[in-house]
Formats: C-alpha cells, sequence, structure tokens
C-alpha cells in the first residue's frame, strides 16, 4: 500500500471571523493546537519520503480566502517543499475540478492519511469522496479543526464527524481512525510506504 499525506485547507485565514472575539480567541488556539500536531505528521511524512499533498481553498466571496490574499496563504508551518504537491480547489470536495485525482493516480498512491479543516465540510466530503474514488483513508482524529455550528462547539462537531466517518466504506476500501500522536510511517519492503 502507496501512501500519501493530504492535509486540507490548513490556511491562515480558515477560521478567521467566524466567532464573536472572545471565542474566537478559543478558536484561534485550538487551531494553533491542530496545527502544530500537522506539522509534525508534515515532518514524520517527509523523513519517511511519503508524499505530501496540501489543498488549498480559494473563495472570491470571502476576504479571508481570496486567492492571493493573507488568509488564502498556507499557515507557516506547511510551506510547501519542491518534492509536495499543492492542488487548489474551489468546492468542498478536493477532488471536485482540481488535479488531485490525478496527481495520486500519478504517484500510485492507494492510501490517503487525512487531516485539515473544516471538518464538516471539505474534510468530510473528502474523505466519503476518496474512499468512493477506491483509496483506504486514516483519518487523523485529532488532527481536525471545526468552528462551532448548529449550537454545537467545534469539539462536539469533530467528535460528531469522527463517529460517523470512523468505518464508512465503500466497498474494499474504508476509512479509520488514528490520533496523530499514533500515526508512525515506515517503509516497507521494496520501497513501498506503509502507515502503521
Amino acid at each position: 500500500m502507496t501512501t500519501a499525506l493530504v492535509l486540507i485547507d490548513m490556511q491562515v485565514g480558515i477560521v478567521a471571523g467566524q466567532a464573536q472575539p472572545r471565542r474566537q480567541r478559543t478558536l484561534d488556539r485550538a487551531y494553533d493546537t491542530v496545527a502544530a500536531r500537522l506539522g509534525t505528521v508534515t515532518r514524520k511524512a517527509r523523513e519517511a519520503e511519503v508524499p505530501v499533498v496540501f489543498v488549498q481553498h480559494e473563495d472570491a466571496a470571502d476576504p479571508h480566502l481570496t486567492a492571493g490574499s493573507p488568509g488564502w496563504q498556507l499557515r507557516a508551518e506547511f510551506m510547501p517543499e519542491e518534492s509536495d504537491h499543492v492542488v487548489v480547489k474551489a468546492a468542498c470536495d478536493a477532488f471536485h475540478g482540481t488535479t488531485l485525482l490525478d496527481a495520486l493516480r500519478t504517484l500510485d498512491i492507494s492510501h490517503l492519511v487525512i487531516g485539515g479543516a473544516l471538518t464538516p465540510f471539505c474534510i468530510d466530503t473528502t474523505v466519503r469522496r476518496a474512499v468512493s474514488y477506491g483509496f483506504d483513508v486514516t483519518l487523523l482524529s485529532d488532527g481536525q479543526m471545526s468552528i462551532d455550528m448548529g449550537g454545537w462547539s467545534y469539539t462536539q462537531v469533530i467528535g460528531h464527524h469522527n463517529r460517523i466517518l470512523e468505518g464508512f466504506s465503500a466497498g474494499a476500501h474504508t476509512v479509520r481512525l488514528v490520533r496523530c500522536s499514533d500515526l508512525e510511517f515506515a517503509v516497507a519492503p521494496k520501497g513501498a510506504l506503509k502507515v502503521s
């Protein structure tokens, strides 16, 4: 099984302006924590020579995510290196109208490790679509960020989606959850990469 790490929308402005000032500070701190975890995962992936794919959302109607704006930029923890891939999207589905599927097939990827933001939109949609396309998915249970929604806190939103996505399947392909600290990339025989 050949693995790629896919980090979705880890952009400066992804949670900006999503709450009242006091609550916004809580969201910002939580986002910093998630970014630190995913920064460690990214370092581990690169050390194991696992391909890293950054998905970057652009939305001309959102001043925080307008292409080229400060909020649209990837966070400092996720500056792409020469070997990384960057895919720009304009929908919740990272496969919709993008080069993601072609890039993964070119790399002969069969397994995706996914983390990022925002859980109820781009994470949920992309995870489900990935499984339908024939990828096995490891979803980083604590490597996601959301906003408060529908009377639920961001932690409740993430918890809900983790519960409904764990075990989601399409044919033989499925989703499993792993905590960032429990994720280890290992080099398998003949240079194939696996996740343990």
